[in-house]
């Protein structure tokens, strides 16, 4: 059974983005992103799109759950980028790291692009 508890979310200065990690067994991976969504709408004024629109809950956590399950899995990435923000899920070893930022901070200052 899922734990509906708030994982901690945490704030990387190095690379500019809100983060968490979690068990996906234990925890939805939709409960995380929703509150990385919530601590990145605390500091930064940007246009949220549903959570539904970017992805199915239940596709995404049977993803990552059956992913843990296998002897050799190595790690999954998957990346999401639309609108204003990027969002990166890295599971391996029975938990999923999940980052979240805005456009803006992929962007490298130094390439004048």
């Amino acid at each position: 059974m899922m734990n509906e508890g708030r994982p901690v979310v945490n704030y990387d200065p190095d690379n500019d983005d809100y983060y968490t990690e979690i068990e996906p067994g234990k925890t939805k991976p939709t409960i995380a992103i929703i509150c990385l969504f919530d601590a990145l709408d605390a500091y930064e004024d940007i246009d949220i799109p549903q959570l539904y629109h970017l992805l199915n809950p239940d596709a995404l956590s049977t993803l990552l759950i059956s992913h843990n399950r296998k002897e050799v899995a190595g790690t999954l990435t998957l990346e999401y980028t639309a609108g204003d923000f990027h969002l990166t899920i890295s599971c391996s070893d029975g938990t999923a790291d999940i980052r979240l930022r805005t456009n803006d901070a992929l962007e490298d200052p130094d390439d004048p692009a």
